[in-house]
């Protein structure tokens, strides 16, 4: 769930960046898989997997001290390289399996059109809650106002389908 602006930041200075599912788990896999060292995800979960097998928060703010020790530079220099992009999630609440709902024609119309839209400008995540009965719908770009007619788009198909 990392914000797309992050990864461009990271592309400016020529740092891979990959996504994994939600999870801490996924990104352990992911990181493995990869040979990456250096992952987390909105949860606050960061792996440092060159110093523990395990999310560890002292370790990932030793981590962050000592890159800023090593640039040169101070906290608000590397805030303000990173442009967040707008974000929305809505959750749309389901009757039956989720995962089922996210099969429906209707929906799989709704994705296609929406990351046609977003294309090269953002980018729509569409997924199953893990926990509860619901399908969780974020969408990010550059503008707000692409941001919620994409969301409400989609959050409409995904409702009628439900």
């Amino acid at each position: 769930m990392t914000n797309i602006g992050l990864e461009l930041a990271l592309s400016k200075h020529g740092i891979p960046f990959e996504r994994a599912n939600v999870g801490d788990r996924y990104v352990h896999q992911r990181l493995n898989d990869t040979g990456g060292v250096l992952g987390g995800e909105a949860s606050g979960h960061i792996l440092c997997l060159d110093r523990s097998g395990t999310g560890d928060a002292m370790i990932a703010a030793l981590q962050t001290l000592e890159a800023l020790a090593a640039s040169g530079q101070d906290a608000r220099q590397w805030r303000e390289a990173l442009i967040r992009y707008p974000q929305k999630t809505i959750n749309v609440r389901v009757e039956r399996d989720a995962r089922a709902v996210l099969t429906k024609p209707e929906v799989l119309a709704a994705q296609t059109q929406a990351e046609a839209r977003l294309s090269g400008q953002g980018r729509l995540v569409l997924r199953a809650s893990g926990t509860e009965p619901l399908i969780r719908i974020t969408v990010e770009a550059a503008s707000s106002e692409l941001v919620d007619e994409v969301a409400k788009a989609v959050a409409e198909a995904v409702s009628s389908a439900a």
